[in-house]
């Protein structure tokens, strides 16, 4: 890489040498373009003759140029160097690269193509003649967080998911829990005594069994330190190891539910005593990680995963920057891409296609710290204040129907080859009330006082676009936007007025709970400690229902269950306007009809374990 920049940096300061033409040159000429010293520079210019990319004749004597001549192309060097820096995972690094060379070499015909056929399916023999199947796909968002107990982003948490194990499952179709590591549970005493007994042998990535005493430390660790997924053992009094295979949670209150809670990417069982470690996170998924940096994430197929293995051998996951994810989709075979909004991209017309409603995109209005939003005229102002059916049309996308509150309404639409948009249904704005809006504004006595809206970049156009609303109605709003780790910090939680971001609410009850049980989450974390525990008190009567038991004959029971609750958690929200739900938000998920078994979930992703490539029609 050095010799490349190196060479490149010369062939930018004398753009008009040809190769294979000699020009004379100074010393100082020469330090100059390299960026270093004379003494540097013959030290250079050294490496690039010893590899035979130049020539260097120095001159003899004080005032006496030397002479250089170029050997290699130099776009050449510049195409090598990209594909390089691609294939070591940093394509932000590779496009870089090829801009700032632009006016030396202009390699973007020949980039460019080739980057759209690294992506998607290949195959190869190695030295046993086995075959390795490697899928390589776009990401147009960072890898924040791999620690289940921090993870929550949603691509975050899809690769939690699928590297570690959990007690339970949840199969999302139907609505019950399913067996993980644990084969089987009880729950006694009304819901405060759970016995898990789990399956034998099964075995992290090191090899290293994985026994009772890990389920323990796992739980335990999230117990010890405010983790944002310490919620889902908030009610746990005693962990007891009755075996190697047996582990018991005793509760201090009934959750007849904490079955469901177990099967949280959050509740992931990692090795006792293996976290925080400086090494490659640990689990025992049907996939491994080997190799995890900026850019570039790689995942191996886990051979011995205790269920139904990968199919495919290698998932590198490639980050690519939004502003060039259209380079990165095209018609090689196994590509697979999500297309969540933050890119505008035009597919080929022959991938397959699946979308899904995965949450809402939603106003989160700061209500625990001292400031302007304490007021509720201005806070009911700001909910009837904008026109959700104007921002799906003048947006459009992924933004599919106005939201109601804090929870989804549409699923999962099936394949579709070519034709996209959404077909969904599209719901009326009940929430927009422009006169009540403006009568709430006059109410609150606002002067004009600028608030703070904290958004990452896949919502800067829905936040400049709500800022133009707002003005128009009469409030004026600042946009910071900040990167997706900074979003989720305690001082941005603490200072900004509203947080726009997207509550992926799809997948059931445990979504929507851990926004309202999590301290770390953009609703919880923002609301008064009164109306927090107004909720708890209505969520901790739904957990000791003796209708919750997941079985075979009662899963509408336990649904009924849920929606009486959770009516009533969102007319506490409704009324308190402590959010600003906007619009639903689906994903579609993009693939070549040769990439088998993807079904799109809850998130917006499909489970990689579950792939395989036909080359049949």
């Amino acid at each position: 890489m050095r010799m490349a920049e190196d060479y490149m940096r010369l062939r930018q300061a004398f753009t008009d040498q040809q190769e294979q033409q000699w020009f004379r040159v100074t010393m100082d000429e020469l330090a100059g373009a390299l960026c270093c010293t004379s003494r540097n520079a013959r030290l250079i210019l050294s490496r690039l003759a010893e590899a035979a990319w130049i020539t260097f004749q120095p001159g003899r004597g004080r005032g006496n140029r030397s002479a250089l001549l170029f050997h290699r192309s130099a776009a050449e060097v510049l195409l090598e160097e990209a594909r390089e820096r691609v294939i070591a995972g940093d394509v932000q690094a590779a496009f870089d690269w090829v801009y700032t060379y632009e006016k030396v070499a202009n390699v973007r015909n020949d980039f460019l193509p080739w980057l759209t056929a690294y992506f998607g399916y290949s195959a190869a023999g190695d030295d046993t003649e086995q075959i390795i199947e490697t899928l390589r796909l776009p990401i147009y968002r960072p890898i924040v967080c791999l620690d289940p107990a921090n993870a929550v982003f949603a691509f975050d948490t899809e690769l939690v998911d699928q590297l570690y194990s959990r007690l339970t499952g949840y199969d999302a179709d139907s609505g019950r829990v399913t067996a993980g590591i644990a084969h089987a549970w009880e729950c006694y005493q009304e819901g405060t005594v759970w016995t898990f007994y789990l399956l034998k042998h099964i075995n992290f990535h090191s090899g290293q069994e994985l026994t009772a005493h890990d389920v323990a430390a796992s739980l335990e660790r999230l117990r010890s330190h405010p983790y944002a997924h310490s919620w889902l053992v908030g009610q746990v009094d005693t962990i007891r190891v009755l075996n190697r295979y047996t582990v018991q949670i005793i509760l201090d209150r009934p959750n007849r539910y904490l079955d469901l809670y177990m099967s949280h990417s959050g509740a992931s069982i990692l090795p006792a005593g293996t976290w925080p470690d400086t090494g490659l996170p640990i689990g025992s998924g049907a996939y491994r990680i080997i190799r995890l940096q900026h850019g570039q994430c790689v995942l191996e197929r886990f051979p011995g995963y205790y269920d139904r293995g990968a199919m495919i051998d290698r998932i590198e996951i490639i980050i690519v920057p939004e502003h060039e994810a259209e380079y990165a989709i095209g018609p090689a075979p196994g590509t697979l891409t999500v297309v969540t909004g933050e890119i505008a991209i035009d597919p080929p017309a022959d991938l397959l296609r699946q979308h899904h409603v995965t949450g809402v995109s939603m106003l989160s209005l700061n209500r625990r710290t001292m400031g302007p939003l304490q007021n509720h005229w201005l806070r009911q102002a700001l909910v009837q204040g904008i026109d959700r059916q104007r921002m799906i049309c003048e947006l459009g996308e992924t933004r599919i129907s106005a939201a109601r509150g804090l929870h989804v309404t549409q699923g999962r639409e099936g394949s579709l080859t070519g034709e996209s948009p959404y077909e969904f249904r599209v719901h009326e704005d009940t929430l927009y009330q422009p006169e009540q809006a403006e009568k709430a504004l006059c109410m609150s006595g606002y002067k004009g006082i600028m608030l703070k809206m904290y958004t990452f970049p896949r919502h800067e156009r829905d936040a400049y676009w709500l800022q133009t609303q707002y003005r128009k109605l009469g409030i004026e709003i600042a946009i910071h936007v900040v990167s997706w780790a900074e979003l989720n910090h305690p001082m941005i939680r603490e200072h900004a007025d509203l947080i726009l971001f997207e509550a992926v609410l799809a997948g059931g009850l445990l979504p929507q709970l851990e926004y309202l049980q999590s301290d770390h989450s953009l609703i919880r974390s923002r609301l008064p400690e009164k109306t927090a525990e107004h909720i708890d008190q209505i969520i901790a009567q739904m957990l000791c229902s003796d209708t919750a038991a997941f079985t075979d004959k009662r899963p509408r029971e336990r649904n009924q269950q849920q929606i009486s609750a959770w009516q009533q958690v969102e007319t506490v929200l409704a009324d308190s306007h402590s959010i600003v739900p906007l619009v639903e938000r689906s994903a579609t998920l993009l693939h070549h009809p040769g990439l088998r078994g993807v079904r799109i979930n809850a998130r917006g992703w499909t489970r990689f374990q579950d792939l395989w490539f036909s080359e049949m029609p």
